[in-house]
Order: structure tokens, then sequence, then C-alpha cells
């Protein structure tokens, strides 16, 4: 499956477990999901918790990547990148 790289994608971070209303969610980035994996790539392990990546405008999967699901979106980024 070759996974939409240059499609619009934000960045957020979710809400910790004592919040619960979507205002609480905070947007990180937004760019290309191929920008938004790398970045995310390039941060420390403590810094990916509560993220969700996702492509808004997209109505089919994937659309979504959150836990261990954006740590395997973050295993495909191409080499190049």
């Amino acid at each position: 499956m070759d996974f939409p790289w240059k499609e619009q994608a934000t960045l957020v971070r979710m809400a910790g477990v004592e919040q619960v209303d979507d205002q609480s969610c905070e947007i990180l980035f937004e760019g290309s999901l191929l920008a938004m994996a790398t970045r995310v790539r390039d941060m420390k392990p403590a810094q990916r918790k509560r993220l969700r990546l996702s492509i808004p405008d997209r109505q089919v999967r994937p659309h979504t990547f959150q836990g261990d699901a954006l740590t395997a979106l973050i295993d495909r980024i191409p080499p190049a990148a």
C-alpha cells in the first residue's frame, strides 16, 4: 500500500486523561504527511505522548495515525526523507 505522503496533515496533541473536551486538544503543526511524520520521528519518545496525526480531508483509510499506528507510519517513511 502506498501512503499519501503529499496530502496535507495535521499533528495534534490530544488532551490528557483529566481533560475530556475537544477544546483541550492542541494543534501543533500542519503540512504534508511526510513532513509531519518526519517531525514526529525526530521527536524524543517522551515528546510523542498523546500525539495524533491525521489527514482531515481524506475520505478513505488511512486518515488517522495514533499510538502504534503512528509508530508504524514513522517506520514506513521513505529512505530519501
